[in-house]
C-alpha cells in the first residue's frame, strides 16, 4: 500500500486550479494524509519594468489598498494570497491544510518546498499547453515532474483533448 503521510498541493488559484484542488481534497480524505497548499507568485517589484499596460492599472490600485493598510505590495498580496487559501482549505481540506506563500519561481518553490518539508507526493495540475504555447511557455507541471525528490501527480484539465502529433 502507498505510505503517503504529506501531500503538497500548489496553486495559481485560478479556476482550472480549483478542479485539482477539489482532486486532491477527495485524495488526500482517501490517503488520511497532511496537506499542504502552496502559491508562488511573482514579486511585484519584478513586474515594475514588464507591466503590461492594462496591468498598470492594476499594480497601481494594489500600490494604494497596501499604503491604506500600512503594508507593503508584498505585504498585501501575500494576505490577499493567505486569505484566499484559507478558503480553499477550508473547503476541500475541512481547514486543516497548511498555508504556504512564496514569492519567486513556481516551479523552483515547489521542488524546494516538497524537498524542505519532506512531502511524499505533489498533486499539481498542467493547463494542457500544446505546440508553439508550450514551447514558448514552458510547463510548470514538467519541470517539477522533472525535478521534484517526491512523485508527482499531474491532472489535466476535465476540457483537455488529445491529438495525435
Amino acid at each position: 500500500m502507498l505510505d503517503i503521510k504529506k501531500m503538497l498541493v500548489p496553486t495559481d488559484l485560478s479556476e482550472r486550479a480549483n478542479e485539482v484542488t477539489a482532486y486532491a481534497g477527495e485524495l488526500a480524505k482517501l490517503l488520511q494524509c497532511e496537506v499542504s497548499l502552496l502559491t508562488v507568485y511573482t514579486p511585484a517589484e519584478s513586474l515594475e519594468h514588464n507591466v503590461h499596460p492594462a496591468a498598470e492599472i492594476a499594480l497601481s490600485y494594489i500600490e494604494e489598498q497596501a499604503k491604506q493598510q500600512g503594508l507593503s505590495v508584498r505585504e498585501y498580496l501575500e494576505a490577499d494570497i493567505r486569505k484566499e487559501l484559507a478558503q480553499i482549505s477550508q473547503k476541500y481540506f475541512d481547514g486543516k491544510a497548511t498555508i504556504h506563500v512564496q514569492p519567486g519561481k513556481p516551479f523552483v518553490e515547489i521542488c524546494r518546498l516538497a524537498r524542505e518539508g519532506a512531502f511524499d507526493l505533489i498533486v499539481m495540475g498542467t493547463h494542457g499547453r500544446t505546440g508553439l504555447s508550450h514551447v514558448l511557455i514552458g510547463s510548470v507541471a514538467e519541470h517539477v515532474v522533472r525535478k521534484a525528490p517526491c512523485s508527482v501527480y499531474v491532472v489535466k484539465p476535465k476540457d483537455f483533448k488529445f491529438e495525435l502529433p
